[in-house]
């Protein structure tokens, strides 16, 4: 019976057979006996359909995960990370029985989304006077004419960070109405510790100064940390018979100095 359109599916007599040179010859068949992965530079072949220049996944590079603690950092040679590390720790210098460290927080409550980076995290800078005696007082600080003389006095403290600038936040308890940020420039990285240490303690001087213009009275419970400067000294604590022990990284540009306070 002979009909007056094609079937939907040919019969026998009318299939076409597949040639065994079909692309689709074998396609599901057993591993070809040449590899389609380069591991050298390509070369010529007999084959009609050369191999595909592909790495093999085997020689992948393995990806470094993008995290908060990688970025904006450059990547540096292992000596220069000895560098860095030597120039920032240094030692803590040794501190007085009659001196006590000044509690202040920690924390950084962010403005923004953007406004740090949390993994980003530096070491503390510390300032050794040589011959391991007492810290600079910042009375003595302020009224050197020359530079004070510290254990790598001239150490490019900020050689590894990023930023142009840091911003020095100091939290003195009871004064908390008070927040005090100074902005030091870094040199572009050039910045040394004894240069760095003088201007802490003027930014100090600087706090002080501003409680002053604006008549601060410490908050109650906490007239163990009055400043003398603001009471002409019949009580608390002054601020020129202070060491600056150190600086410590917090987050972003912010920074703030380790002081320890004369207890007497």
């Amino acid at each position: 019976m002979a009909y007056p359109y094609p079937l939907p599916f040919p019969d026998e007599s009318q299939r076409t057979p597949v040639s065994s040179y079909s692309s689709l010859a074998n396609a599901l068949g057993p591993s070809p006996s040449y590899s389609i992965y380069l591991d050298h530079a390509p070369v010529a072949s007999n084959y009609p359909y050369p191999a595909r220049n592909v790495v093999h996944p085997a020689q992948y590079v393995p990806r470094r995960p993008l995290t908060l603690s990688n970025v904006h950092q450059q990547p540096q040679s292992t000596a220069s990370a000895e560098t860095n590390d030597h120039t920032y720790h240094r030692s803590r210098p040794n501190i007085p029985m009659n001196y006590r460290r000044l509690p202040q927080p920690t924390h950084i409550q962010p403005k923004g989304y953007n406004s740090y980076l949390e993994g980003v995290q530096y070491p503390s800078i510390y300032f050794q006077r040589k011959g391991e005696a007492q810290p600079y007082t910042i009375s003595e600080l302020l009224g050197m004419k020359r530079m004070p003389c510290l254990s790598g006095s001239e150490d490019e403290v900020f050689a590894g960070v990023n930023e142009r600038q840091i911003k020095v936040r100091i939290a003195w308890p009871g004064y908390s109405q008070y927040p005090f940020e100074k902005r030091v420039m870094t040199k572009h990285g050039e910045l040394t510790r004894e240069l760095l240490l003088v201007l802490l303690a003027r930014v100090l001087d600087e706090f002080v100064k501003k409680l002053k213009a604006e008549n601060a009275i410490v908050e109650r419970g906490h007239e163990d940390w009055t400043l003398q400067e603001l009471t002409h000294g019949r009580k608390g604590v002054s601020v020129k018979d202070c060491f600056i022990v150190g600086l410590s990284h917090l987050a972003g540009c912010i920074w703030q100095p380790e002081l320890f306070v004369y207890r007497g």
